[in-house]
């Protein structure tokens, strides 16, 4: 009995009710309204971490309006500097995305599937400014998400005869960051963004998107399409409350959206991700808590909601949308810190206490200066003396009564204090962050610093350990993402799709043409894990060159490479890459190979990557038709097997048959040649050359056809 086959994506609006409809939006709205505290508690820490990041002061104190208020920008530092790092090493120029198969039968293609990922993310989706600022919110807040669908991007051209055509801008999978006050979570115990009972994502739909998305991600617009119009005059641009965080962007980018001006022409929309116990075909209506007339078994909904006319306008079933994906709300997210919260610490909340008292130790600092430079003055107010005309300026002359009367207090300002207070608040953030002078490429000003290249190079080498352990939750988070995309591309992208890879990259593991390959449908219907290779740092490059060299010597003077020229010839072209040379094949091809007999298990693996595997004359066939034999019996009740490898290791298997008994056949004519020529001192010398195949007339007679050859 066959299995049956996993339908096609595909996610019609769900034809409900009114009823069904009205009880989707009062459970859309008693979700919001019950996440909605936990929700704007966190966004109102998150508004100091964003203000001290884009240096938004509070207004003073009454009375300290003239007060030191500088703020050391402590966070701003340190989050460029991890910035930087994580996202060149995500998008450096060596970066790469490797596919790893999760069945034998994925093998053949792993190298087209990892160049096609690597495009699909870096070329045909353009993340990297999207992902920039998902790396950066993700770093600030210590957890960062995005909206992940399928995207159908169109725009509309004018046609010769008055009418317009819809062009496609881009079709593909979808990267959106959302700003934080953009997602709504329920106050729950959860490790990923799929263990929580709802989601609501808010955003702003165009009137226009909204018509001409009817039937497809909305219902019901043309019903109320009036009171959107109306709706989008009036409506303000940020909810009220709910965009706090926005607000302050706002101000800090010093343009006002809070009027409806800037909202015209588009309508607030909340889309939730959620449970729902559908009712059963023929039962009627029922209300929500009637299990009689329900299913058994709730539904994951997408549901779209408009709050301001409490209205559901559109409904799908995610499982229809997303029938590959065991988890299928298309939200992405990345944390900077596994500690087992779902919202870990960001950079934003380890360095707030320590910005503040390195703030507080500089304006200490700043106040015992000013009192230096503008000292207490004493003086009789009787005598005339008016403190309001005094000026600090060179040859001035104040009157009053009793010169002698006005007395200036010295004010010695010991700066010793505020300053190793200050250091240590910064040495400490370093600590914490690992992000160091040094790392940045500033020369640190300890005494005890390291003087020398190789110095600096072991105190780099210690600290990548904390290094690896953020770069190891990056990767994971990306290869999460670049799993997703995978599975979206599974679902919906064509039957055969071009992407450019150029012939070099391909490196002939498969067949390009006209600048590119084309991907197949079948070739998507494999499953695959993902990892992110990331891209090498300068001090990587130049630890590598040390290896290299190191190797380098140590292999000439190792006589199993020095006499292979194909295996000198490999040594020294990665050396010559090591130091950035990637032309040493120009100058030195390479030499041809020496067709060394391989292993059994690498002539499978060759056959998954659909090359013919020739047998070689030492092989030991006996041991390779056992690891063969056992491939195949293992692929034979495999149902997903690669049948072309299969196919391919049986001709593979023959041969080495047919070559062992060849080889049989001539251990047995060697055997009995062996045994004439022992026994050949007993026979007659026209015996011997018939055994051998001679015609029997003595040595004085050339060979038949040797004729006229001397």
């Amino acid at each position: 009995m066959t299995e049956p086959r996993i339908r096609r994506a595909f996610a019609p609006q769900l034809k409900l009710s009114r009823n069904e409809l009205g009880r989707l939006a009062d459970r859309v709205e008693e979700d919001y309204q019950s996440a909605v505290s936990d929700h704007d508690r966190r966004m109102e820490r998150f508004r100091g971490y964003l203000r001290r990041w884009r240096d938004l002061k509070d207004e003073p104190v009454a009375g300290e309006e003239d007060a030191p208020d500088f703020r050391i920008p402590l966070t701003i530092w340190q989050v460029f500097g991890k910035w930087s790092k994580q996202f060149m090493a995500l998008f450096g120029d060596d970066a790469e995305i490797i596919a790893e198969p999760t069945g034998p039968s994925d093998q053949r293609v792993v190298r087209k599937i990892g160049r096609y990922m690597h495009w699909r993310l870096f070329k045909s989706m353009r993340i990297r400014r999207k992902a920039a600022t998902f790396i950066f919110r993700q770093i600030l807040f210590g957890r960062a998400h995005a909206y992940g669908p399928w995207l159908r991007e169109t725009f509309f051209a004018p046609t010769e005869d008055g009418g317009e055509v819809e062009l496609i801008d881009f079709e593909g999978p979808g990267f959106e960051p959302l700003a934080p006050d953009d997602l709504v979570v329920p106050g729950e115990d959860a490790q990923t963004i799929h263990d929580f009972s709802f989601v609501i994502r808010k955003y702003q739909e165009p009137l226009d998107d909204l018509l001409r998305g009817e039937g497809t991600l909305y219902q019901g617009i043309g019903e109320i399409w009036d009171d959107l119009v109306t709706l989008a005059e009036q409506a303000p641009g940020r909810d009220t409350p709910g965009d706090e965080l926005k607000r302050d962007l706002d101000l800090a980018e010093g343009v006002n959206r809070e009027s409806n001006l800037s909202a015209r022409g588009s309508a607030r929309v909340w889309e939730w991700c959620g449970k729902w116990r559908m009712l059963k075909r023929g039962a009627g209506d029922g209300r929500a808590g009637n299990y009689d007339r329900r299913q058994r078994f709730q539904r994951e909904l997408l549901v779209r909601y408009q709050p301001d006319l409490k209205r559901t306008i559109g409904v799908q079933d995610l499982a229809q949308m997303y029938p590959l994906m065991a988890k299928r709300r298309p939200i992405l997210e990345g944390a900077l810190v596994a500690d087992g919260s779902y919202w870990p610490p960001g950079f934003g909340e380890l360095l707030e206490r320590l910005e503040k008292q390195a703030s507080a130790a500089h304006n200490m600092g700043s106040e015992a200066g000013m009192f230096s430079v503008g000292p207490v003055i004493l003086y009789r107010p009787a005598e005339g003396f008016d403190p309001e005309e005094l000026t600090y300026e060179p040859k001035t002359a104040i009157p009053t009564a009793d010169p002698a009367g006005v007395r200036v207090l010295e004010v010695r300002a010991n700066l010793e204090y505020p300053v190793l207070e200050e250091r240590a608040c910064l040495g400490y953030g370093e600590r914490v962050t690992n992000v160091t002078d040094m790392s940045l490429g500033r020369t640190p000003e300890q005494p005890n610093a390291p003087r020398t290249a190789r110095q600096t190079l072991a105190l780099l080498e210690e600290g990548d350990y904390r290094v690896g352990l953020d770069t190891s939750l990056l990767k994971e988070d990306w290869a999460s993402i670049a799993s997703h995309v995978w599975l979206l591309d599974s679902m919906y992208a064509p039957q055969s799709l071009f992407f450019r890879v150029t012939e070099e990259d391909a490196g002939g593991w498969f067949e390009t043409a006209n600048g590119g390959a084309k991907m197949t449908q079948a070739e998507r219907g494999g499953r695959y894990d993902f990892d992110i290779r990331f891209a090498t740092s300068y001090f990587q490059k130049e630890a590598r060159r040390d290896r290299q060299l190191a190797l380098y010597q140590l292999d000439l003077q190792n006589p199993l490479v020095a006499q292979n020229a194909r295996a000198l010839w490999q040594i020294t072209q990665r050396v010559h890459q090591a130091f950035g040379d990637d032309r040493f094949a120009d100058l030195v091809p390479e030499p041809p190979d020496l067709g060394l007999p391989r292993n059994p298990r690498e002539e499978w693996t060759m056959c998954l990557q659909g090359e013919d595997v020739a047998v070689h004359p030492e092989d030991n066939d006996e041991l390779h038709l056992l690891d063969h034999n056992k491939r195949l019996r293992e692929a034979r009740v495999d149902p997903q097997r690669d049948e072309d490898a299969y196919h391919r290791l049986t001709r593979h298997c023959l041969d080495h048959i047919a070559q062992l008994q060849q080889k049989r056949l001539m251990a047995g004519l060697a055997e009995r040649l062996a045994e004439t020529v022992k026994g050949a001192g007993q026979m007659a010398p026209e015996q011997l050359l018939g055994m051998l195949g001679m015609p029997p007339g003595g040595g004085g007679q050339a060979p038949p056809g040797a004729e006229g050859q001397m």
